[in-house]
Order: C-alpha cells, then structure tokens, then sequence
C-alpha cells in the first residue's frame, strides 16, 4: 500500500523487562535463564544511566549590580518579593555605598520543602559574599557570609563557593547544611592551579620550613602554583609549586596587595 513503511516495533524498557523476566521464570536451561537476567542487568544499567543524563543542568546568572554569578538548577528556585523592611535595609546598604542585593528563593537540598533566600552584597570593600538564611527562620542579613563572586547550588545539601575575594587566590570552598545553616567542610589543602611566571628569582623548598632548597626559578620563568595549605599560622601564605621541569616544592609568600612573587598571586580585600 502506497505511503506506508514497514517498521519493527520494538518495545519499551519495562515491557522489555517484563517478557525477560517471564522467559527466565519458564522451565528450560540454565543457560537461557542467565541470559535473561543479564538482559535485564543491561536495561536497568542503562535506565539508570539515562536517567542521571536527564538530570536538569545548572543554569548560571547574573546578580543585579555585582560581579556575582549564581549557578542554580530553576526547578529548584522560585522569585523573591522583597519585603518594606528588606527595602530598607537595602537603602541604608545604598547610602552607605554598599549593593545589597535580595536575588531569589531556592532549596538547597533536591527532596526538601525549605526554601533559602539568596541575599549578595558588595560588602564594605569589594568583599562580595551571599548570604543562604532560611525563609521564616531569623533574617540576619551577616550570618554566615560565604565570600566568593560564584556560587554553584546543584541541589545536595551544599553550596560551592569560588573567588579571589579577601584571599591570595582564587578560592574555592564547600559550605554544607547542618540543620538549617551551612557550616564550611575542612580541606587539608586548597587548590590554586594557577599557571604564571615568576616576579623575581623564586626558591622553593623540601617542606615549609625551608631547610632544604629544591631549586630556584629565575625571574620571568614559568612557575604553576597548585595548592595552598589550609592552615596558616601568620600573615604569611605557604604554596606548593612546580617548576617547569616538573619539580614541586614549597614556597612562603606574604599576603600584600600587589604580586610581589608570583604574578596573579596577592590579597584582594582589606
């Protein structure tokens, strides 16, 4: 018959599932039936797969009158209408020559009722941070500042803050719910991965103490800073880096304003 096409008709994954698991009940060779279950082992690892594939990924946008990006996943976040007293508050903020900004309601974590309100700020000095209070619980606008200019919200209890914000480098930090606040997660070590050049002849050591010279990089070379160390027991900042024949070794470097060492490596913030 002109305009139709023969098709196979192949059925769904479930309807699949279920003859699968018919012929493995029938009598017959062992044989036949462990074929089956692997049948049926492949669909549901493939299900399982598309399903995590399918997930909604996240979106990133902009905050209103800052350098602040927030990645969040839409199914997740509902609008704000900002209150009289949060007008207030956030004219005072102006007056004061601070953004303050109120963004949106999301829920932190994916099968939770509790949604947060997202409040960023510019802070006194070009000290960006958000601020995740519960909505109807207190409303301290100070509570619990993450620094950062990004933040990722996938849905799993946690907040993923980034930024070279009151720091030596670009910091990267987890903050977690514990009740209804998020609490930093400790990290033996944070990650830089900054690769640059040195501002002067640069030696690094064996461990932090300095005792043992690993190598010196001349002034202009490649030098690639990979962590920090998270404990920091004086003004001063203690990096591992490598060199560009692959050595790695310790430096200390002191938190001013401008690269003095490495460039791309100085506090921002007061």
């Amino acid at each position: 018959m002109a305009g139709v096409t023969n098709a196979v008709r192949i059925p769904s994954r479930s309807r699949a599932i279920r003859l699968l698991i018919e012929l493995a009940s029938r009598p017959g060779s062992l044989l036949m039936r462990g074929l089956c279950h692997r049948f049926i082992l492949a669909i549901l690892l493939m299900t399982a797969a598309s399903a995590a594939d399918a997930q909604t990924a996240l979106v990133e946008i902009p905050v209103a009158d800052l350098p602040v990006m927030l990645a969040i996943d839409p199914a997740l976040t509902r609008p704000h209408a900002i209150t009289p007293g949060e007008q207030k508050n956030s004219d005072e903020a102006d007056a004061g020559g601070v953004i303050l900004t109120y963004v949106l309601e999301t829920k932190l974590r994916l099968r939770s009722e509790k949604h947060f309100l997202v409040v960023c700020s510019s802070g006194g000095s070009a000290d960006y941070n958000c601020v995740f209070n519960l909505v109807g619980g207190a409303a301290d606008l100070y509570r619990d500042e993450i620094g950062g200019v990004r933040f990722e919200i996938p849905g799993d209890g946690c907040v993923y803050a980034s930024g070279h914000v009151n720091t030596m480098f670009d910091h990267r930090r987890k903050y977690c719910l514990d009740d209804d606040r998020l609490k930093e997660v400790s990290q033996p070590f944070h990650y830089v991965g900054l690769k640059s050049k040195t501002l002067h002849d640069l030696t690094f050591y064996f461990d932090k103490a300095a005792t043992n010279a690993v190598g010196t990089i001349p002034k202009g070379e490649f030098v690639e800073v990979l962590v920090a160390d998270a404990k920091r027991e004086s003004e001063r900042y203690d990096f591992l880096v490598r060199d560009k024949s692959g050595l790695i070794g310790w430096v200390s470097l002191a938190g001013g304003r401008e690269a003095e060492d490495i460039e791309g490596i100085f506090f921002a913030g007061d």
